[in-house]
């Protein structure tokens, strides 16, 4: 193979690597409680219910989108334990998302949520923890944060396992683990997997070269 051809396969893959956005607030899809008695809920200090109106008043779903009565409901759900309202805070603090941005304190609940074992918080965790955002720089406890929420089926982290073993900048370059995550991320639907895998198999890296299943990567990608 040509170094033209790894260069145009390493920056496709940066390209990736970089662009890898935060893991989105969780979805409430749960509407079968009356909004005045879930409010009624909340006020009484269901962390459920605070949640879900927490939810709702960040989206503005059913109520006037309030985005600091949406922080105030997930962290009174947070401090009884409820992992997504943990996420969804930290997110917001993360981002400034209606109210101001804070690295330590997005870090404080989204590692609380990822040490629950909240796939999405752990792969929050680890994009934190690789990127010196809000705690320390760390690769190697950001890989373990990406395993964690990839051992349980979670394709974004999936997506960056097969990436960084790939790329071998943080952990030590594994080729055959790096096909191992990027298939498993394809078959739950990661479209950037896919079309790294046609690239993979069509360029033969550190795969003997297979036309067939680079066309059936590509056609995977392109039903997507």
């Amino acid at each position: 193979m040509t170094k033209r051809r790894i260069s145009v396969i390493s920056l496709f893959i940066l390209l990736i690597y970089i662009a890898f956005p935060r893991t989105g607030f969780s979805e409430d899809k749960d509407y079968m409680i009356p909004i005045g008695q879930m409010i009624k809920l909340a006020e009484e200090g269901d962390p459920i219910a605070q949640y879900r109106m927490g939810y709702r008043y960040q989206n503005g779903r059913g109520v006037k989108m309030d985005r600091n009565k949406a922080a105030e409901l997930y962290e009174s759900a947070a401090l009884q334990g409820h992992v997504r309202a943990m996420n969804n805070l930290g997110l917001m603090f993360l981002e400034g998302d209606g109210i101001e941005k804070d690295l330590e304190k997005a870090w404080l609940w989204l590692s609380k949520a990822a040490e629950k074992g909240y796939a999405k918080a752990q792969f929050n965790s680890g994009l934190m923890c690789r990127d010196g955002t809000g705690t320390e720089q760390n690769t190697l406890k950001a890989t373990e944060w990406f395993k964690a929420a990839a051992e349980q089926g979670y394709v974004k982290a999936e997506e960056m396992l097969g990436l960084i073993y790939f790329k071998g900048d943080i952990v030590p370059k594994n080729y055959p683990q790096s096909i191992r995550w990027l298939q498993t991320a394809a078959s739950h639907g990661s479209r950037n997997s896919m079309k790294l895998l046609a690239l993979i198999y069509r360029e033969g890296i550190f795969v003997d070269r297979d036309e067939n299943r680079a066309q059936e990567w590509e056609e995977m990608a392109s039903d997507m």
